[in-house]
């Protein structure tokens, strides 16, 4: 299972796991990194979004102010909000500098879909935020956000998944976006159920053993047993 909370930390940073890479979520681009952080009692890693990467630096002490934690399969995941903080702090001395926790990044399960939601929303072409659905049937919308108004024939569609999936007698509530997903449907011959949702969560619902790569409580990867 997993539990969410928010935290102020102090810790050093001891590697980065990963270099910055752009992703797009929700429509939208933004920057992810991995870094490796200890104190005194132990290791975890921090998934450090957008310009939060900057501000940090191997080796130097920090207070994270406003991170979301994670406890997922006893493991301890770190990440950065919107509202994260990042300030220098002297220097953490006798740090638990355990570099293979760095190496347990991916956890996998095997079992079974017991109940999935598929969620359509339409992003704003200027802003990427979500437009309402009352908006959707008209030719023409004017962004909430932005107020750009534009043509909904340019909107863009995202699709994601959330998945309650039983692995042994455990069950996880699980988030599955639209490129994994896709692949998953393009190796079955399956995309055109991708236009109607309520079909697709009746396809993921049938499927029987499944293999899932997460990265805490997002998959990465999905596949028949």
């Amino acid at each position: 299972m997993i539990s969410i909370f928010k935290v102020t930390i102090n810790a050093k940073v001891i590697m980065f796991i990963e270099d910055a890479e752009e992703i797009e979520i929700y429509g939208k681009k933004t920057s992810k990194a991995e870094v490796l952080i200890a104190d005194s009692t132990k290791a975890c890693i921090l998934t450090v979004w957008g310009e939060n990467i900057k501000e940090i630096k191997v080796n130097e002490s920090y207070n994270f102010a406003n991170v979301s934690t994670r406890k997922f399969n006893e493991e301890i995941k770190v990440t950065t909000t919107p509202r994260t903080t990042i300030n220098n702090i002297a220097p953490l001395e006798n740090v638990v500098e355990d570099k293979s926790i760095s190496l347990k990044k991916f956890s996998e399960f095997v079992g079974l879909i017991l109940a999935v939601s598929i969620l359509v929303t339409k992003k704003c072409s200027c802003c990427f935020k979500t437009i309402p659905e009352t908006e959707i049937g008209k030719t023409i919308t004017k962004c909430i956000h932005c107020s750009m108004k534009q043509k909904t024939s340019s909107l863009s569609t995202t699709i994601q998944a959330r998945i309650n999936f039983q692995c042994e007698s455990t069950t996880t509530r699980l988030t599955l976006f639209e490129g994994p997903l896709k692949v998953f449907l393009t190796k079955r011959n399956q995309t055109q159920l991708l236009q109607t949702p309520e079909d697709l969560e009746d396809y993921l619902l049938s499927q029987q053993q499944l293999k899932l790569l997460c990265n805490n409580d997002v998959i990465q990867e999905i596949s028949p047993m």
